[in-house]
């Protein structure tokens, strides 16, 4: 499993924006901890930091997802998109401030690999948070590439969220060139074929 990073552009680093933008992109299922996600951005909001977070992806946990919004009171803080094509996606990710994608063991025993969201945000120089599950740490390295929390905490989610915005650029710099450096080296799907092709796999 891998991602062509050419086609990735390395964005430089922006200044936050006074609302933190977030984004997640994923099919709207239990593995996807999406409902964490929506914790999160009200935890973020009790300590103070303006945030709306930007949903992108169907599916058929929809609907809960969005009764949760309302019970929080975050119908101004979370935005549903739905399914968006490839460009769309990009821009999304082009105004976003972090990516987020706090993985779960679902209920049926239904858990992720390594998920390509993750990969392209990295490969592009997005700042990633996710959680310690299934192969995802072979790809966020926490504190060096992106951050890792537990599964189901949305608290440590958002507490992940404020060390990242308390960083210095320097600090964060660094973080967002090795996660694409890590991804380039050991993700893209061209390495990976010539590797294949020569130890004879093909």
């Amino acid at each position: 499993m891998g991602i062509d990073t050419n086609t990735f552009q390395m964005q430089s680093l922006k200044a936050i924006q006074p609302t933190l933008q977030l984004l997640l992109v994923a099919r709207l299922t239990e593995k996807k901890g999406i409902s964490d996600a929506i914790h999160a951005v009200r935890f973020l909001q009790n300590h103070g930091i303006d945030t709306v977070l930007h949903i992108v992806g169907d599916g058929e946990n929809r609907l809960i997802l969005e009764e949760t919004v309302q019970r929080l009171e975050l119908q101004k803080q979370v935005q549903f998109h739905g399914f968006l094509n490839q460009m769309q996606v990009k821009e999304h990710f082009n105004v976003s401030d972090i990516f987020i994608l706090p993985s779960v063991i679902a209920k049926d025993g239904d858990m992720e690999g390594i998920p390509v969201s993750l990969m392209e945000a990295m490969a592009q120089g997005k700042p990633v948070i996710s959680t310690i599950h299934s192969g995802i740490p072979e790809l966020v390295i926490h504190g060096k590439t992106g951050f890792l929390v537990p599964e189901r905490d949305a608290e440590a989610l958002g507490r992940a969220i404020i060390d990242y915005l308390n960083l210095t650029d320097s600090q964060k710099a660094e973080l967002i060139v090795n996660a694409r450096q890590k991804v380039v080296a050991e993700f893209d799907i061209n390495r990976l074929n010539n590797v294949l092709f020569q130890d004879g796999a093909w």
